[in-house]
């Protein structure tokens, strides 16, 4: 039986060596050899996608080599699906007009789509309130230019009268090829404190965010497009190629998350961009939903722990009080790799938060 260190250790010597390289491969990551049966320990997810039998041959191949260069033999499961694609849409009822707006509903710019994960603060100055989002979804040329925010969405509602702030703080996505990503995260500022909503559609208040999460841990969330649903942490540090079909390049991201719907149905399809998981029995905020991995229904999607946003941001969960922020949720992460890990601090200088200029929220 492979334990999560072994296995995460395998994964990064077969991610490294065939992701780049295999376009049949869409994502390699860590979960459960048997996800009905955890006590088999863990395993290497792969994640292909039209992989022919010569291609498939020769990736087993290369794994059957790595392995040999360790003392520990870890099992390879092989997961079917279409490439990973961001999914903001570029044509309770999420997709309605919400003043002040909740987590949960729908929220873009120019010509893009997506949802409104959370309302959020500065962190240890919690006076400003923004918008937790995609930058795929609130930045439409992943640039500084000025990005106007509207709610619902321009693909929900006429953007005359809807729009509710701007562009804030964005990370850039690095195309494949330029460098490697960890988060797909932007910042939206309102026009008023008093248009956002420290509540999430639903569900109501979120007390915090967790610092950590484990394979096997149950999830839900509200998204502008499949609406209300729940899911299971399948895997964990998860090498992935992303689609931006918006933005006009594919994007390589390290160590992401792959949630899988626990009921067989659609958990992450265009529109449902920057939704936010909660812990299905406490509610604390977990994971960012940017992506889904295509070919299962929008069964799969592709997310990052939200206390990646955080440390990066500087913020917190806002919560209905003057001047309040949310909880911190401490999770025992330390010696277990079956759970994900805050980023480093060589993780935080390689994370580059922009603050965008231009024209100014009234």
């Amino acid at each position: 039986m492979a334990s999560f260190y072994q296995a995460t250790v395998m994964k990064e010597l077969i991610s490294r060596k065939l992701l780049l390289h295999r376009k049949e491969l869409v994502g390699v990551g860590v979960g459960f050899a048997d996800p009905k049966n955890p006590r088999k320990g863990a395993a290497v997810l792969i994640y292909m996608h039209k992989a022919k039998a010569a291609a498939t041959k020769a990736i087993r191949r290369t794994i059957e080599n790595l392995m040999k260069t360790k003392q520990w033999k870890v099992p390879i499961r092989s997961i079917q699906t279409g490439p990973a694609v961001a999914n903001a849409n570029t044509s309770q009822n999420p997709r309605g007009r919400y003043r002040p707006i909740p987590g949960g509903v729908s929220i873009g710019t120019t010509g893009l789509t997506g949802t409104a994960g959370l309302t959020v603060v500065n962190s240890p100055n919690p006076r400003q309130l923004y918008i937790l989002s995609n930058n795929h979804v609130l930045n439409r040329t992943n640039s500084t230019a000025f990005s106007p925010t509207y709610q619902p969405g321009p693909a929900d509602a006429p953007i005359q009268n809807n729009q509710i702030g701007r562009l804030d703080r964005f990370i850039r996505i690095r195309p494949e090829g330029q460098g490697e990503n960890l988060v797909d995260a932007a910042t939206a500022i309102p026009f008023s404190n008093s248009l956002l909503s420290p509540r999430y559609l639903g569900v109501g208040v979120v007390p915090g965010h967790q610092l950590s999460y484990r394979v096997g841990d149950r999830f839900k969330k509200m998204g502008r497009t499949t609406g209300f649903v729940t899911g299971v942490v399948e895997s964990i540090n998860t090498d992935v190629r992303v689609s931006y079909g918006n933005y006009g390049f594919s994007a390589l991201f390290r160590r992401q998350t792959i949630i899988r719907s626990d009921r067989g149905t659609a958990i992450s399809q265009p529109g449902d961009s920057g939704s936010v998981w909660l812990n299905a029995s406490t509610n604390y905020a977990t994971a960012v939903n940017y992506a889904s991995l295509t070919g299962n229904g929008g069964t799969r999607a592709v997310c990052y722990p939200i206390h990646w946003f955080m440390q990066a941001f500087n913020t917190r969960v806002a919560i209905p009080a003057s001047s309040a922020r949310g909880l911190v949720k401490k999770v025992n992460y330390k010696r277990n790799f079956a759970y994900v890990r805050p980023l480093s601090k060589e993780d935080l200088r390689r994370i580059k938060v922009v603050k965008v200029k231009g024209k100014r929220v009234p």
